[in-house]
């Protein structure tokens, strides 16, 4: 299994991972942004980090293929840098139950920073938001007041 140290994640990263290491969070299920561009929910953890490439299916459209963050083995690290995303587990607000949230690195450092300023994080909501679409997806993590 991969650590933190083999993301090259900065000190504060590693610290918020860290952090939630010893989390007890069971398998449940995804939530996404697809059909939901907003919701609020108490982050409880950081499930897992990969390094991914997205890749042509064959079909038209694209598959996600996990990288094995060494360039001389991962035929695909030669035409695409690998992409992290992180499986962060939650509590939805709408309806109380515990999932998975699958993030890329722009939400994750939103949360990142979120939890370093206010540590007790899941004694609150935070807002997490999508915008835009296609390559101009933003979306971004704000603390509930």
């Amino acid at each position: 299994m991969k650590t933190n140290d083999d993301f090259n994640l900065t000190q504060d990263s590693k610290n918020v991972l860290d952090s939630f290491a010893n989390a007890r969070v069971p398998d449940v299920e995804f939530v996404s942004f697809l059909h939901k561009p907003c919701f609020y929910a108490k982050v409880f953890g950081v499930k897992s980090v990969a390094a991914i490439h997205f890749v042509d299916n064959g079909f038209g459209g694209k598959k996600k293929v996990d990288c094995t963050d060494d360039p001389a083995t991962c035929e695909y690290c030669q035409d695409h840098r690998p992409i992290l995303k992180y499986n962060i587990s939650i509590e939805d607000r709408e309806d109380g139950r515990m999932k998975t949230l699958e993030c890329g690195v722009q939400l994750f450092r939103d949360i990142e920073v979120i939890v370093t300023k206010y540590p007790n994080v899941q004694d609150y909501y935070i807002k997490l938001e999508k915008h835009g679409s296609g390559k101009e997806t933003r979306y971004t993590a704000k603390k509930e007041d």
